[in-house]
C-alpha cells in the first residue's frame, strides 16, 4: 500500500526565505534602460556601463578586454550618460519586528532609488556604501525596485558640502579607478571620455530582525580629545 506524504506549505515558504542577519547578493535579473530609450535590457550587475581606461595609454590587453566586454552589452555605450536599473523582488510577508534592506556597495556617480515608485534616497559618489530600509513601503509578493544612475558631475566640486565620512577603499575598487581621475582637471578640459557610470559594486539584500541599529558613526576630533554626536530616530532612546 503507497503512503503519501504531505508537506505543510508554511515549511516549504520558510525554507526559501531569508534568515535574519544573511545577506543575498542581488546578482542577477537586472535590466536597464538607457536614457531616452523605452526599452528594457537584462545587464549582469556588477559592472560599469562604459569603457573603463587603464592606467597607461598603452594597455593593448587592458583595450581588448574592454571592448569585447561592451560589446556584450545589448545598447551603444559610447554616448551613454544616464539610465534607469529595474529589478523585481518577490518577497513573502515579513516576520513581526523584522526590517529587510538593500545595500550598494558603489554606484558611480549619482543615483536615486526608489521602491514601488516610493523615493528610497539619494546618494552621490562611487565609493561609499549606502542603504536603504524597503520594509515602509514593501508589500507582500511582487515588488519593483528602480535605481537612476547618472554619470553627472557636481557643479562646485571643490565645494565643501560638509563633513568628510572615512571610506574604506578596498584593493577591487582602487584597481577599477579611471585614470581620467587623475588626468587634466582644468575647469575648460573635456574630460568626459573617462567619466564613470553604473552600479559597479555588488548589491545586497540584508534581512534585520529587532528594531535599533546604528547606521553611520563619526567623531570631530580636537588638540585635546574628541567630540562624538550621537543622534536617534524613530522613537529610539540613547543613554551614555
Amino acid at each position: 500500500m503507497k503512503r503519501l506524504l504531505f508537506v505543510p506549505f508554511f515549511l516549504l515558504t520558510c525554507t526559501a526565505q531569508q534568515a535574519p542577519g544573511d545577506r543575498v547578493e542581488l546578482a542577477t535579473n537586472w535590466e536597464y534602460r538607457p536614457s531616452g530609450s523605452e526599452r528594457y535590457y537584462p545587464v549582469p550587475v556588477p559592472q560599469l556601463l562604459n569603457r573603463v581606461r587603464w592606467w597607461l595609454d598603452d594597455s593593448r590587453d587592458f583595450d581588448r578586454h574592454e571592448a569585447e566586454r561592451l560589446k556584450k552589452l545589448p545598447f551603444d555605450t559610447t554616448r551613454l550618460e544616464e539610465g534607469w536599473y529595474r529589478r523585481f523582488l518577490d518577497i513573502p510577508e515579513l516576520a513581526p519586528n523584522h526590517r529587510l534592506y538593500i545595500a550598494f556597495e558603489g554606484v558611480a556617480m549619482k543615483s536615486r532609488t526608489y521602491l514601488n515608485r516610493n523615493l528610497l534616497g539619494e546618494h552621490t559618489g562611487m565609493f561609499s556604501r549606502f542603504e536603504y530600509d524597503l520594509t515602509p513601503y514593501l508589500k507582500p509578493g511582487r515588488n519593483q525596485l528602480d535605481v537612476w544612475v547618472s554619470m553627472e558631475r557636481l557643479s562646485g566640486s571643490t565645494h565643501s558640502m560638509g563633513q568628510a565620512v572615512t571610506v574604506n577603499l578596498t584593493a577591487a575598487k582602487v584597481m577599477s579607478l579611471s585614470k581620467g581621475m587623475f588626468g587634466p582637471l582644468s575647469p575648460g578640459h573635456d574630460n568626459r571620455a573617462y567619466d564613470l557610470h553604473g552600479i559597479w559594486q555588488p548589491v545586497y539584500r540584508i534581512l534585520r530582525a529587532g528594531g535599533g541599529r546604528i547606521g553611520d558613526a563619526w567623531f570631530n576630533p580636537t588638540l585635546t580629545g574628541a567630540d562624538i554626536h550621537v543622534e536617534a530616530s524613530g522613537g529610539a532612546r540613547v543613554r551614555a
